[in-house]
């Protein structure tokens, strides 16, 4: 009785993680997807202190030194010099930072699935693949 109503939990709980998992994916590449539109601007706070814990004082102003995004507008002085060389560096720690917090999740279904497909396995033992089970394993 026990063993069924644990099955009848996983299965129905298993789409739901799914779709969790496949939400934060989606999410995370959405993210993605906006930082390579173009150049993130920062505010300053946020510059100054990866500046200041990439490198001694001294490079931090190297850091921070604003320039015009495109290298054709760099020497043209009616251009306003917005852009930083730590804005696509903070950008890749951005988004390296929001892929290891989903990464792990999608091992989550995959192990349980596994599971499913394992236990109804003939090699283990001889139970039959009933129809809430080879929905769970479809989904």
């Amino acid at each position: 009785m026990l063993l069924a109503v644990l099955h009848l939990a996983v299965l129905a709980l298993l789409p739901m993680l799914m779709v969790a998992v496949a939400d934060a994916t989606m999410l995370n590449q959405r993210l993605i997807n906006y930082l390579d539109k173009g150049r993130t601007r920062y505010p300053d706070a946020t510059l100054q202190r990866f500046a200041h814990a990439l490198g001694a004082d001294t490079q931090a102003a190297l850091w921070l030194r604003r320039f015009a995004a495109p290298p054709w507008q760099r020497s043209d002085s009616t251009v306003p010099a917005q852009h930083t060389l730590l804005d696509n560096w903070i950008d890749v720690r951005l988004v390296g930072r929001r892929t290891a917090a989903v990464a792990p999740l999608i091992v989550g279904p995959l192990v349980i699935v596994a599971m499913l497909v394992v236990a109804r396995s003939r090699l283990f033992d001889n139970w039959a693949i009933t129809l809430p089970a080879a929905l769970g394993i479809c989904a």
